[in-house]
């Protein structure tokens, strides 16, 4: 029997979404920054779960390094009762926390133990990333103008496998002033888009959290965007 066959059922009956994103099992990966977290949900519609006594379903995590301090709410392997929700899709969420973890790699996967005709679920890979960097900051305009708007992009990438990295706070400053905060996607870029307010030479600068690391460039207001680290 094919891998496809064997988790046929948990396709057709259980739609995960990260973050509350949707996404197809195939698709599903957990890039979490160390010392953040993220939120895992499965929806499903189908009441023939609800009430049955084979139903509880439990999150598993097969690690790939020292999985200290990653921390799963409800916890790893505890049985979770699947309730039907009267006024949407029903749903089940499990938080994860990364606070002391460390750089590593690891699986997720869910089962149905009382369930004796249910197969585990596909196991989906998960990575934990404490040494990134901005790979590039840059701006579509060549030459930004006073009290013009005007954007900025930014793209982060874990240091040692060179993967884009999502869900990390990027802290954006213009000229001394704090613009607004932003979070990169799936792909590791976040943009931003400002007037400035200054002329001449400006500093402009873009840093990642928790990491607090930066990058500085200098902008010529009304003249050449003169972008150089």
């Amino acid at each position: 029997m094919s891998k496809y066959s064997m988790y046929s059922t948990w396709r057709a009956n259980f739609r995960p979404h990260l973050n509350s994103a949707r996404k197809r099992w195939d698709d599903l990966v957990l890039r979490v920054v160390a010392g953040e977290g993220c939120k895992l949900t499965l929806e499903f519609d189908g009441s023939h779960f609800t009430g049955d006594p084979e139903s509880p379903i439990a999150l598993h995590c097969v690690s790939h390094f020292v999985r200290d301090g990653i921390e799963f709410s409800p916890s790893e392997t505890q049985l979770v009762e699947l309730v039907r929700d009267p006024h949407d899709f029903s749903s089940v969420t499990w938080s994860i926390s990364t606070r002391q973890a460390q750089h590593g790699q690891f699986d997720i996967y869910f089962s149905m133990p009382f369930n004796l005709g249910m197969p585990e679920s596909p196991r989906n890979p998960g990575m934990i990333f404490n040494d990134f960097f901005i790979q590039s900051l840059t701006t579509p305009d060549s030459t930004i103008f006073f009290g013009e708007p005007t954007s900025a992009h930014i793209k982060i990438v874990d240091r040692e496998s060179g993967l884009a990295m999502g869900q990390v706070k990027i802290e954006w400053e213009f000229a001394g002033k704090q613009l607004a905060k932003t979070q990169t996607l799936d792909d590791g870029t976040s943009s931003i888009q400002f007037i400035p307010t200054e002329i001449g030479e400006q500093l402009f600068e873009g840093e990642q959290r928790p990491l607090c690391s930066n990058y500085r460039y200098r902008n010529d207001v009304s003249g050449v965007c003169n972008f150089s680290e």
